[in-house]
């Protein structure tokens, strides 16, 4: 404490005076506290008079915390589509905060995309957000109010492959005709579709023979520059004659992306490569019968006598 701007402590200014004080601690939120300290200076050289010696001073000490919570989390998140509609869902994983003066913090997600929603054990959720880029808001508060807003950059995108349902089994029939080794049908690919869907938007469908260059590689050769035979997934399928009363197995592969028209080259399906992640497949077994008619043809007209010997 000073007078008159000189220190009480000071030998050169005055002379016989004692100092004391006493502290009053008040709490306020969190850690942080006021103190009330009084003050008395006494001058022992003269005598005591109320009020005016010793001269009585009461100084207010506030200890408090003027900065909110640090927020420790990535600034950028992708997350991916529900499999059932073409929204995502962000489970947000408990950041790490932590305050200068107080033990306890708290903290609550805010969107403008999508809703954000506290589960029962306190962690939160954000759901209903489109494809593309929102900014999610951590707002961290500790004891005292003092609050922190982090800006996270969730990008969501749609890596949910389509949901393949195709017949389990099916019947196709070969028709007949005079010459059994040109004789062949040819079914679509959605034909083995049985309710296949996407979460995002259309499906596209593809097929394949599992055994390759069957029916005198009837489905013909899908990449000619390549040394070999190869049959691709295509927009059909062509059975024969070779067929019938046999099982045959077919790939059955569903995009939610256009493969485009005709073939479509397995390498793409690969890792890494366009088509990766956008497609999914099942199983068909196709039971190949022959229910047509067969096909009589007469002989030639002939003249013949009496006597000739004709035997049908």
């Amino acid at each position: 404490p000073t007078i008159n701007g000189q220190s009480v402590y000071s030998n050169n200014a005055y002379c016989s005076l004692s100092v004391r004080y006493e502290d009053e601690i008040y709490e306020l939120c969190g850690n942080t506290y006021e103190i009330l300290r009084y003050w008395k200076i006494r001058d022992m050289c003269q005598t005591v008079q109320a009020g005016v010696n010793p001269i009585e001073f009461i100084q207010v000490i506030k200890i408090i915390d003027r900065k909110g919570p640090e927020i420790v989390y990535p600034e950028q998140v992708t997350v991916g589509m529900d499999p059932w509609q073409c929204l995502g869902t962000w489970d947000v994983p408990e950041p790490w905060i932590e305050d200068n003066c107080q033990d306890s913090t708290s903290y609550k997600i805010q969107t403008y995309s999508g809703r954000a929603i506290q589960n029962a054990d306190g962690s939160w959720r954000v759901e209903g957000l489109p494809a593309g880029v929102h900014t999610v808001e951590i707002i961290a508060r500790d004891a005292c109010n003092r609050r922190t807003i982090k800006e996270i950059e969730v990008t969501v995108v749609d890596d949910a492959p389509p949901t393949a349902v195709c017949e389990s089994h099916t019947i196709v029939s070969v028709p007949g005709g005079q010459n059994p080794n040109s004789s062949s049908t040819e079914i679509r690919a959605e034909s083995f579709d049985d309710g296949s869907f996407d979460n995002c938007g259309p499906v596209w469908f593809k097929a394949v023979r599992m055994n390759k260059g069957e029916c005198n590689e009837i489905n013909g050769d899908d990449n000619p520059l390549e040394g070999g035979y190869q049959e691709y997934p295509d927009d059909f399928v062509k059975f024969c004659c070779e067929d019938v009363g046999n099982t045959v197995m077919v790939r059955f592969l569903v995009f939610d992306v256009d493969p485009g028209l005709g073939p479509v080259d397995e390498n793409l399906l690969r890792a890494g490569r366009p088509l990766f992640g956008h497609y999914t497949e099942c199983m068909v077994e196709v039971e190949v019968q022959n229910k047509e008619q067969p096909t009589v043809v007469a002989p030639p007209t002939i003249v013949a006598s009496c006597d000739f010997w004709f035997d049908i």
